[in-house]
C-alpha cells in the first residue's frame, strides 16, 4: 500500500513542477535606450520568454525609434521591417545581451533588408551600414552615418519589469505543497 502513495506523491510533485516551469516562460519586454554615434535608438523588444541564445521566432515584437544625426526620425517595428538574425542575442530575465566578439548579426530595416535606409544593426563584424568593425550602426537617410564600435558581450536592452509568476502558477504550487503535506502526514499515521 505504501508504494502507490509514494508514487502518487512523486507524480503530483512532478506535475506541479512541470506546470510551473511552463507557466514561468511568460513574455518578457525589454527596454532599449542606446546612444549610437551622434544619434539615439529607443524602444521595446518583446520576446516569448525564452532564455539563452534567441532564435528568429523568439522575438515576438519590437518598436524602435531611430533618431540619427544627421537624418530624420523613423520608427521601425516588426510589422514594417525586414529582419536578418543569426546567433548573437542572448536573453536573461534581466536583460538582452549581444555578443560582439562572436559571429552574429541582428538587423531590422524598412522597407526591407538591403534597402539602405531606416535600419538598426547589431553586428559582430563589418557587415552592415558601412560599419568598419563589430558594433551598432543605424540610420534613416544617410547609410552608415551613426556607428558605435563594440566588443565582447554588451547589454543592449534591460527587462521592463521582473518576471512574476502568473496566479495560476502560485495556485498550482500551493496545491502541490498541500498535497505533499497531506501525504507526509498520512505516512506518519500508517
Amino acid at each position: 500500500m505504501r508504494a502507490p502513495k509514494f508514487s502518487l506523491l512523486k507524480s503530483v510533485v512532478a506535475g506541479v513542477t512541470l506546470l510551473a516551469s511552463v507557466q514561468l516562460n511568460a513574455q518578457i519586454t525589454y527596454n532599449l535606450n542606446l546612444n549610437i554615434g551622434a544619434g539615439t535608438a529607443s524602444g521595446q523588444i518583446t520576446t516569448n520568454g525564452a532564455l539563452g541564445t534567441l532564435g528568429v521566432g523568439d522575438i515576438l515584437s519590437f518598436s524602435i525609434l531611430l533618431a540619427p544625426n544627421p537624418g530624420g526620425q523613423f520608427t521601425i517595428t516588426n510589422l514594417n521591417t525586414g529582419i536578418l538574425q543569426t546567433q548573437g542575442i542572448v536573453a536573461s530575465a534581466a536583460d538582452l545581451v549581444f555578443d560582439f566578439s562572436g559571429s552574429g548579426i541582428w538587423a531590422a530595416q524598412n522597407p526591407g533588408i538591403g534597402s539602405g535606409i531606416n535600419y538598426i544593426c547589431f553586428t559582430a563584424g563589418p557587415l552592415c551600414g558601412g560599419s568598419p568593425s563589430a558594433g551598432i550602426t543605424m540610420g534613416t537617410t544617410v547609410f552608415g552615418a551613426n556607428f558605435t564600435a563594440q566588443s565582447g558581450r554588451q547589454v543592449i536592452a534591460r527587462a521592463a519589469t521582473t518576471v512574476v509568476p502568473e496566479p495560476e502558477v502560485n495556485a498550482l504550487m500551493a496545491v502541490g505543497v498541500f498535497a505533499i503535506g497531506v501525504f507526509a502526514r498520512r505516512r506518519r499515521h500508517v
